[in-house]
């Protein structure tokens, strides 16, 4: 197990004859929003023929898409199944590998990893990184550092919950994205008053992959300074591509905030961090994919896992990843997806890149949105700052939309800050504020 934890993704035996992207047949499940452009823009760049599995044709992405496998909203996995089989018998087709860069779908891409005998996860570890109850006890179950937790199925579950854990907590949808409906608590007030609310959590986003609503996970909340590490697995050997340090969230919502790349750490809790993030591969059995690891280190330097997701992390990760350690984790992903030996390596570049998602101060209408141009400036690396007059924005407890990020470069944090300061400053998105009804 020591070994296997030490090694590095590539150290994987290479066969030069295969060792090429180019018309490769990749399934690409859910091509997502808009803002997840540039994921298609990379693997067309490639030179993969790319077919992509969706609900509906998505016009952004005709351009990058070669084949549509539309299925209707409500199907199976079985009838997913049954689809992908008559596609590739009508094309005389053989998939070389599947990949989702959208968090919902990932038991989706396991399913058809399994029937296809693709590269991939496990349908058991899809579901593990997907439910926030699951991965703790896995965690737990080999004996690495696991939160305090107890399942809620109903408001009644909640006094258990509130005696056996604790407080301060977190309360969490079972299965969420994008940090909706997680709640910090600190009394058995504040408790009773957002159980509800969780417990009602819907994802806006489901399309391919449905699950059981109604269960809620009830947390003991993990105080520190808070982390992602950028991993990917390939036939079970772990490999690290880089650490994002995230920006702090205004309690008692869980939104986030920014990020900063690399880290703002010591050699000894990079060493930490790394160390905990392959264990988590492990004890979670990802094998076959790219995995966006949140972590917290606590004032004593103990590491908790918050979230294992064995996909890419999204918004702007890719770009910090690539910026700081010079990490393509597209191609990493498809490299994996199509069984290619990874190419990529991990070097630190002596850039520093930070991220300011912009989160308004109220809910409301926009009425205008001023100083675009400062988005032109050249450290700007990437934004998408996509609101305009009239777009509506609820922010917690109403919502947990904003109104875009920012990706900015420097050649020290401070410089990253600095002009993140600069940019934000002449950026200016007012808003009519709505009343509560």
């Amino acid at each position: 197990m020591t070994k296997q934890l030490h090694a590095q993704a590539g150290d994987v035996e290479r066969d030069m004859s295969t060792d090429t992207l180019e018309n490769k047949n990749l399934l690409v499940v859910n091509v997502g929003s808009l803002g997840k452009r540039f994921i298609l823009e990379a693997i067309k760049s490639f030179r993969l023929r790319v077919i992509a599995l969706q609900n509906h044709r998505v016009d952004w992405a005709e351009e990058f898409v070669d084949e549509w496998i539309i299925v209707p909203p409500d199907a199976s996995v079985a009838t997913v199944k049954a689809e992908i089989h008559r596609f590739t018998q009508d094309n005389d087709m053989t998939l070389d590998g599947a990949i989702t860069f959208w968090e919902e779908e990932v038991p989706m891409v396991a399913h058809i990893c399994e029937e296809f005998g693709l590269a991939g996860n496990s349908v058991e570890t899809a579901m593990k990184t997907r439910s926030k109850y699951d991965m703790q006890e896995a965690l737990r179950q080999k004996e690495e550092p696991a939160i305090p937790q107890y399942l809620l199925h109903h408001e009644n579950d909640l006094e258990e919950a509130m005696h056996i854990v604790g407080f301060p907590a977190v309360i969490k949808p079972l299965f969420g994205s994008d940090s909706q409906s997680v709640v910090y608590v600190n009394s058995p007030e504040e408790a009773r008053k957002v159980c509800q609310e969780v417990l009602c959590y819907s994802n806006n986003y489901e399309e391919l992959f449905k699950y059981e609503e109604g269960a809620a996970v009830y947390q003991k909340y993990i105080p520190g300074r808070e982390f992602s590490v950028e991993c990917y697995a390939q036939n079970g050997v772990p490999g690290i591509a880089g650490i994002n340090e995230k920006l702090p969230m205004k309690l008692p919502y869980f939104m986030e905030a920014g990020d900063i790349a690399p880290a703002q750490i010591s050699p000894k809790e990079q060493e930490v961090l790394e160390r905990e993030a392959r264990i988590t591969l492990a004890a979670l059995e990802i094998r076959n994919s790219l995995a966006h690891i949140e972590m917290k280190l606590t004032p004593e330097g103990t590491p908790y896992i918050i979230e294992a997701a064995s996909r890419m992390g999204g918004a702007y990760i890719q770009k910090t990843t690539r910026t700081a350690y010079d990490f393509d984790l597209i191609r990493a992903g498809c490299e994996i997806a199509v069984r290619i030996p990874v190419s990529e390596k991990s070097v630190p570049t002596g850039k520093h890149a930070r991220a300011q998602i912009i989160i308004p101060e109220t809910s409301g209408v926009v009425t205008g949105v001023q100083g675009r141009e400062s988005l032109n400036d050249p450290r700007v690396l990437s934004h998408d700052i996509s609101v305009s007059s009239g777009t509506v924005i609820n922010v917690p407890p109403k919502g947990y939309d904003t109104a875009g990020w920012i990706l900015v470069e420097g050649d020290s944090h401070e410089e990253a800050k600095q002009i993140m300061t600069e940019v934000t400053g002449k950026l200016d998105i007012t808003i009519e504020e709505t009343k509560a009804s």
